[in-house]
């Protein structure tokens, strides 16, 4: 265990560096974000990445209520900095093949009645039916929602890990911050 550091936790710090964990985490149980060919560029399927990452997320979300099963803590594996994000990698590479399959036939059976327009905001664009996400999860053996609720899994136990890493420090609000000091919160940290 790394030894205590007398200096009180910076709140921003810890709140940017649990953002980025989250979303590299996160990123790496998408498959295609684990290859050359993460939107379909080289084998002519482009627009895969946004089907798998936010269509077909958005319309299980929205349409179907869909909710993550509880996890208790006590029964997942635990984390490991050093290896767990490796394997997340693995896991997520090994489905590459399927994912890129899926899409050629789901883009073959999809080709006359799959698109239709849809209100995003005060636009109106054209996106995959509810029936052709429904064929789209069916032909990735229902793996997307899944992966989904694992990554957040995976994201929480990973903040927990650096939280008792850290020996648990508690973390008071922040005091209120000038513009400026807002501002250079978004920029890289020194």
């Amino acid at each position: 265990m790394a030894p205590s550091d007398s200096s009180a936790p910076d709140l921003l710090r810890v709140q940017r560096a649990a953002a980025d964990l989250g979303h590299y985490l996160s990123d790496a149980h998408v498959p295609l974000h684990t290859s050359g060919n993460y939107d379909g560029q080289r084998t002519n399927q482009r627009g895969i990445h946004a089907l798998w990452e936010t269509r077909a997320l958005e319309w299980m979300m929205l349409t179907e209520r869909r909710a993550c099963p509880p996890c208790v803590l006590e029964e997942l594996s635990p984390y490991d900095p050093t290896w767990t994000p490796w394997e997340i990698i693995q896991e997520s590479h090994a489905m590459v093949p399927e994912v890129l399959a899926a899409h050629l036939e789901w883009d073959s059976l999809c080709q006359e009645r799959g698109m239709g327009f849809q209100r995003r905001g005060r636009t109106m664009h054209l996106a995959p039916t509810p029936e052709a996400l429904d064929l789209w999860d069916s032909l990735t053996s229902r793996s997307t929602w899944p992966r989904h609720c694992l990554a957040a899994e995976r994201v929480a136990l990973a903040w927990h890990a650096a939280w008792m890493d850290a020996e648990q420090p508690v973390l008071s609000s922040p005091r209120e911050q000038t513009v400026w000091q807002r501002l250079k919160s978004y920029l890289p940290l020194q």
